[in-house]
């Protein structure tokens, strides 16, 4: 069974070596440890029978939420749990009073890219060489 709850302190450990194991760019566990002490912070995980297998948070910012990360470990991907996450962040969002949510993907990222579109996110620009790796990032979004 597939749970999604509110991410906590002692699941950061967890948190971590998923994002190791699956994010080109990975999050440490400082980052996200101080990532989730801000109040502004919301941040999920996913559960598969008690195993964390997924996470994504969002960072709101007046009556946008932006998207951190959104990672599901590669085993327990193509069941919906990135889809999930999504929905809760969004459900979360829009309680919130957020009108808009952003996100940005590796154009080369199609799994995400696909998702994301589905869930009813337009690209809105293409950042050039945004990440490390010079790769160009789509940036997306979708009101809430």
């Amino acid at each position: 069974m597939i749970t999604v709850r509110d991410c906590l302190e002692s699941d950061l450990g967890a948190v971590a070596e998923l994002e190791a194991g699956n994010i080109l760019e990975p999050w440490s566990l400082k980052v996200l440890n101080d990532w989730l002490k801000l109040d502004r912070v919301t941040m999920v995980i996913a559960e598969l029978d008690g195993e964390i297998v997924g996470y994504g948070s969002y960072e709101k910012v007046l009556d946008e939420a932006q998207v951190g990360n959104i990672c599901v470990s590669n085993r327990a991907r193509r069941v919906g749990i990135a889809s999930m996450i999504m929905t809760t962040l969004e459900i979360r969002a829009r309680d919130l009073g957020c009108r808009v949510m952003l996100l940005e993907a590796a154009v080369g990222n199609v799994a995400a890219l696909g998702l994301y579109e589905k869930l009813g996110y337009a690209t809105l620009n293409i950042r050039k060489k945004y990440y490390k790796n010079r790769v160009d990032a789509k940036i997306m979004q979708k009101q809430l």
